[in-house]
């Protein structure tokens, strides 16, 4: 007696049902992600398991793709860190396909909550022209957010930009101050000092035990 094919084809179709609803539900793996989805709600915690996933650790294979996916999670609930990861994520490319505007939108949320290494990575955007304009007068506004929280790394560029009036007007009693904030600028400072009168550097001393009072501050 041959089946009827309505009814055949019914089954058939309840059965496909039925697999997908199983690869959804009981894949071990998908449990796994979706318990985490469940289980990881603070910002911390998504942070801290965006990290394992970066490094595996703790056992876990090393997933940049599923270390994105927990930093976005947290960065979208304002943890500045997470932000500031993320940027670094679509920056490099690292576990999402690279985006420097996207990197720059992150880095900004970041930077806005005073992250000193978001605050620089925007001041090297404006530098390179990497997801916005270039713009060195912008760029040094972010350089010296960072600075004046104590990056070194903007505190050197700082102090190259008034050394060479590159983005602002040339000034060596700044460029002396700012080169004196950074322990690795001792070869710049050195040769700053070379093309200062004795007049200047007293004022580059003076600016910068004011700088150091600010840093310090914040």
């Amino acid at each position: 007696m041959n089946p009827n094919p309505s009814r055949l084809l019914a089954v058939l179709l309840l059965l496909a049902s039925f697999c997908v609803s199983c690869s959804k539900t009981d894949n071990p793996r998908n449990a796994e992600e979706a318990r985490k989805d469940e289980e990881y709600k603070n910002p911390q915690d998504q942070f801290n398991l965006g990290n394992v996933y970066a490094t595996g650790e703790i056992g876990v294979g090393k997933d940049l793709v599923k270390a994105a996916k927990w930093y976005r999670k947290a960065a979208e609930q304002g943890h500045v860190q997470s932000q500031y990861y993320l940027g670094n994520a679509y920056s490099q490319g690292i576990g999402v396909a690279k985006n420097p505007v996207e990197a720059l939108r992150w880095y900004r949320l970041a930077a806005d909550q005073g992250n000193a290494d978001a605050q620089y990575s925007i001041g090297c955007a404006y530098e390179n022209g990497e997801g916005a304009a270039k713009d060195p007068v912008e760029a040094l506004k972010w350089h010296r957010k960072a600075a004046e929280q104590g990056d070194a790394s903007s505190q050197l560029t700082l102090g190259l930009s008034y050394h060479f009036g590159a983005g602002v007007e040339e000034n060596l009693v700044e460029a002396y101050a700012w080169y004196s904030q950074n322990k690795s600028a001792t070869g710049a400072l050195a040769e700053v000092q070379k093309t200062m009168t004795a007049q200047q550097i007293a004022a580059g001393q003076k600016r910068s035990t004011e700088l150091s009072a600010l840093i310090k501050k914040k």
